[in-house]
Protein backbone atom coordinates (compact mmCIF):
# COMPACT_ATOMS: atom_id res chain seq x y z
CA UNK A 1 0.00 0.00 0.00
CA UNK A 2 1.02 3.85 -0.22
CA UNK A 3 1.48 3.55 3.93
CA UNK A 4 4.17 0.76 3.34
CA UNK A 5 6.26 2.19 1.25
CA UNK A 6 5.86 5.76 2.09
CA UNK A 7 9.21 7.22 3.24
CA UNK A 8 10.14 8.53 7.00
CA UNK A 9 9.16 12.03 5.82
CA UNK A 10 5.90 10.96 4.45
CA UNK A 11 5.23 8.98 7.71
CA UNK A 12 6.06 11.23 10.24
CA UNK A 13 4.10 14.12 8.14
CA UNK A 14 0.65 11.89 8.53
CA UNK A 15 1.18 10.08 11.97
CA UNK A 16 3.72 13.06 13.73
CA UNK A 17 5.89 10.47 14.77
CA UNK A 18 9.23 9.94 12.97
CA UNK A 19 8.78 6.20 11.83
CA UNK A 20 5.66 4.63 13.40
CA UNK A 21 5.34 0.73 12.61
CA UNK A 22 2.70 0.58 10.36
CA UNK A 23 1.74 -3.07 11.29
CA UNK A 24 -0.96 -5.75 8.77
CA UNK A 25 -3.60 -4.86 11.34
CA UNK A 26 -3.27 -0.70 10.97
CA UNK A 27 -3.08 -1.59 7.27
CA UNK A 28 -6.34 -3.21 7.55
CA UNK A 29 -7.58 -0.93 9.88
CA UNK A 30 -7.38 2.04 7.64
CA UNK A 31 -8.59 -0.27 4.23
CA UNK A 32 -11.59 -1.08 6.01
CA UNK A 33 -14.60 1.35 5.21
CA UNK A 34 -18.31 1.61 5.35
CA UNK A 35 -18.76 3.99 2.41
CA UNK A 36 -20.96 6.62 5.54
CA UNK A 37 -18.72 6.95 8.32
CA UNK A 38 -15.60 5.95 7.49
CA UNK A 39 -14.55 6.04 3.30
CA UNK A 40 -10.58 6.15 1.46
CA UNK A 41 -9.79 6.52 -1.86
CA UNK A 42 -6.49 5.59 -3.68
CA UNK A 43 -4.25 6.78 -6.11
CA UNK A 44 -2.47 4.38 -8.39
CA UNK A 45 0.02 4.59 -11.08
CA UNK A 46 1.17 2.07 -13.36
CA UNK A 47 3.79 0.51 -10.39
CA UNK A 48 1.15 0.91 -7.38
CA UNK A 49 -0.51 3.33 -5.22
CA UNK A 50 0.81 6.68 -5.12
CA UNK A 51 -1.65 8.48 -2.64
CA UNK A 52 -4.52 7.89 0.15
CA UNK A 53 -6.87 10.19 1.47
CA UNK A 54 -9.57 9.25 3.63
CA UNK A 55 -12.05 10.50 6.44
CA UNK A 56 -13.66 8.62 9.46
CA UNK A 57 -16.18 9.65 11.57
CA UNK A 58 -15.60 9.03 15.66
CA UNK A 59 -17.40 9.51 18.26
CA UNK A 60 -19.72 12.11 16.33
CA UNK A 61 -21.30 10.77 13.82
CA UNK A 62 -21.86 14.37 11.84
CA UNK A 63 -17.65 15.12 12.05
CA UNK A 64 -15.32 13.19 11.02
CA UNK A 65 -11.23 13.47 10.76
CA UNK A 66 -9.72 14.34 7.25
CA UNK A 67 -6.28 12.79 6.27
CA UNK A 68 -3.76 12.57 3.19
CA UNK A 69 -1.14 10.61 2.12
CA UNK A 70 1.05 11.29 -0.89
CA UNK A 71 4.30 9.59 -2.30
CA UNK A 72 6.85 12.33 -2.57
CA UNK A 73 7.19 11.96 -6.32
CA UNK A 74 3.52 12.69 -7.01
CA UNK A 75 3.41 15.64 -4.34
CA UNK A 76 1.98 19.14 -5.56
CA UNK A 77 0.27 17.14 -8.65
CA UNK A 78 -3.38 18.04 -7.55
CA UNK A 79 -3.72 14.70 -6.14
CA UNK A 80 -4.99 15.23 -3.32
CA UNK A 81 -6.80 18.34 -4.22
CA UNK A 82 -8.38 15.91 -6.21
CA UNK A 83 -9.22 13.13 -3.73
CA UNK A 84 -9.98 15.37 -1.28
CA UNK A 85 -12.82 17.48 -2.91
CA UNK A 86 -14.13 13.96 -3.85
CA UNK A 87 -14.17 12.93 -0.44
CA UNK A 88 -15.60 16.34 0.65
CA UNK A 89 -18.14 15.40 -1.73
CA UNK A 90 -19.50 12.20 -0.22
CA UNK A 91 -19.05 13.40 3.71
CA UNK A 92 -21.53 15.81 2.73
CA UNK A 93 -23.66 13.06 0.53
CA UNK A 94 -23.47 10.96 3.38
CA UNK A 95 -24.90 13.36 6.19
CA UNK A 96 -21.77 14.44 7.51
CA UNK A 97 -22.04 18.29 8.95
CA UNK A 98 -18.68 19.11 9.66
CA UNK A 99 -14.61 17.99 8.76
CA UNK A 100 -11.60 18.10 10.69
CA UNK A 101 -8.32 18.03 10.22
CA UNK A 102 -4.70 17.94 11.73
CA UNK A 103 -1.13 19.16 10.62
CA UNK A 104 2.09 19.47 11.60
CA UNK A 105 2.12 23.67 11.63
CA UNK A 106 5.78 23.17 9.68
CA UNK A 107 3.62 21.28 7.06
CA UNK A 108 3.11 24.26 4.61
CA UNK A 109 1.65 21.38 1.95
CA UNK A 110 -1.09 20.51 3.93
CA UNK A 111 -2.23 23.89 5.15
CA UNK A 112 -2.04 25.36 1.25
CA UNK A 113 -4.13 22.15 1.04
CA UNK A 114 -6.49 22.44 3.63
CA UNK A 115 -6.74 26.35 2.34
CA UNK A 116 -7.91 25.24 -0.83
CA UNK A 117 -10.22 22.82 -0.01
CA UNK A 118 -12.02 25.35 2.71
CA UNK A 119 -10.69 24.70 5.58
CA UNK A 120 -9.83 27.41 8.40
CA UNK A 121 -7.30 26.90 11.04
CA UNK A 122 -8.65 26.89 14.23
CA UNK A 123 -5.86 26.24 17.14
CA UNK A 124 -2.20 25.84 17.38
CA UNK A 125 -1.02 23.16 19.94
CA UNK A 126 2.10 22.02 20.13
CA UNK A 127 2.78 21.97 16.94
CA UNK A 128 -0.38 20.31 15.80
CA UNK A 129 -2.96 22.64 13.88
CA UNK A 130 -6.29 22.06 13.77
CA UNK A 131 -8.24 22.85 11.00
CA UNK A 132 -11.80 22.34 10.27
CA UNK A 133 -14.53 23.10 7.10
CA UNK A 134 -18.20 23.29 7.68
CA UNK A 135 -20.14 21.25 4.14
CA UNK A 136 -22.82 22.84 2.69
CA UNK A 137 -26.14 22.89 4.18
CA UNK A 138 -24.41 22.43 7.71
CA UNK A 139 -25.26 24.87 10.77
Amino acid sequence: TALQTADSDTLYRRFFTSRPKISDDTIAYLAEVDYRRRLALVAFASDGPIALARYEAETDPLEAEIAFVVSPDWRGLGIAQFLGQMLLDEAEANGMHRMIAYYLSTNDGAAGLLTRLGFVPDENEHGVTTAHRSLTGAE
